[in-house]
């Protein structure tokens, strides 16, 4: 890519260091933590990221296992937790690389109980293939229903080779102003491993909690848990309680293409949707919603130019935005603004306040930055 691309983000990975310490902070030296790095670590760059947390993770967690391969070949050591189901055909690279999968039936760990015996694993290793098992508990997506979970559990641990050496679940609504559903799941899950317990079974690792979990709900910690959102700075809602101490890990910055002072009365951008009241400078931002700055944006963002908001105005292109200058003075080509995080200045535009411009979640603000977007990786200390 070309290095002087004028746009970029900058990644703080001393931010997702310090950020990754207050959540160890807050479950206490007796809980695991994992480092929750899929989707590329919420765009912001799994292999930078997993480095800079490589001394302080006890496991990395990613959904695909793609992502763990990636993980092992860059010569990371933690176990890895693939937490969507692996296909059939993926079962090798799951053994070859020792990457956890989650399971949530027997059949598959059939499967991977063949193929672990047809690749000798037990000769090499001398122990038993581990995995976990997801447990639904109300989310209503991936792992065995709870009613159903003691016996699926113990039929995957009955396979030769396989060893389910964790249990798992996962809250949908942790961070809604209400959180009774989420705790009623840890009573079903309670009651599994209770279960389960009755039949000489007890995963070593159990857990459940995600960020908004680790912020409100210190009884789901159990003996793992899975920061994700938190690592890189934000929370998923209001309604989660600030007690963590952590720092948006990411900015994103454009360099001014251009500067035209337009008339009152000119419409700004396709469908004619903005027009100016009065005689306005406006810039011109090489940053479109092909890089992840949604359409959506257009008169609802701001910009941070020389630490003051300006307004985007008028649709956002493919490729660029335009932001009212007005109030600023002289603005030239080639001046930095910045559209989200902290600005040179100090003044900030916080990811959460993005996703309201967009009507979304904070994940989908980060994660939706493209590739074409370079990423520029900083230590502040």
């Amino acid at each position: 890519m070309y290095p002087n691309r004028p746009i970029w983000a900058e990644v703080d990975l001393s931010a997702i260091r310090d950020n990754l310490l207050a959540v160890k902070e807050r479950v206490g030296r007796g809980v695991k933590v994992m480092a929750v790095v899929k989707s590329d670590a919420y765009g912001h760059g799994k292999l930078e990221v997993a480095r800079a947390l490589d001394p302080y993770a006890d496991w990395f967690g990613v959904s695909f296992v793609d992502e763990g391969v990636e993980l092992r070949q860059a010569g990371f050591d933690q176990p890895i937790l693939c937490m969507v189901t692996p296909l059939p055909d993926e079962l090798d690279a799951v053994i070859k690389y020792r990457l956890t999968p989650v399971l949530s039936d027997a059949s598959l760990a059939g499967q991977l109980g063949e193929r672990l015996a047809r690749m000798e694993w037990m000769s090499a290793y001398r122990r038993d293939f581990d995995v976990h098992v997801k447990v639904d508990t109300g989310m209503g997506r991936l792992g065995v229903w709870h009613a159903e979970a003691p016996e699926t559990v113990a039929r995957i641990e009955a396979v030769p080779g396989v060893h389910v050496a964790g249990l798992m679940t996962h809250f949908p609504l942790a961070d809604g102003e209400d959180k009774d559903f989420a705790r009623e799941q840890l009573g079903l899950f309670a009651r599994v491993r209770r279960e389960l317990g009755k039949k000489g079974l007890k995963p070593e690792l159990c857990h459940a909690a995600n960020s908004a979990a680790i912020a409100d709900l210190p009884e789901s910690f159990l003996d793992m848990v899975r920061p994700g959102l938190a690592l890189y700075g934000s929370y998923s809602s209001p309604h989660v309680t600030r007690n963590l101490d952590v720092r948006t890990a990411i900015a994103l910055r454009a360099r001014i293409a251009a500067v035209k002072t337009l008339p009152a009365g000119t419409t700004v951008s396709y469908g004619r949707l903005h027009r100016l009241e009065r005689e306005t400078p406006v810039g011109v931002l090489p940053l479109g919603y092909a890089d992840g700055w949604r359409r959506s944006l257009g008169g609802r963002a701001e910009a941070l130019v020389r630490g003051k908001r300006r307004p985007i105005i008028g649709a956002i292109c493919m490729d660029m935005c335009m932001v009212d200058l007005g109030g600023l003075g002289e603005v030239t080509p080639g001046e930095v603004v910045t559209l989200l995080g902290r600005d040179y200045s100090g003044e900030k535009i916080e990811v959460e306040e993005v996703a309201r411009w967009m009507d979304t979640v904070p994940y989908e603000v980060t994660c939706g930055l493209s590739e074409r977007v370079p990423r520029h990786y900083l230590r502040t200390e």
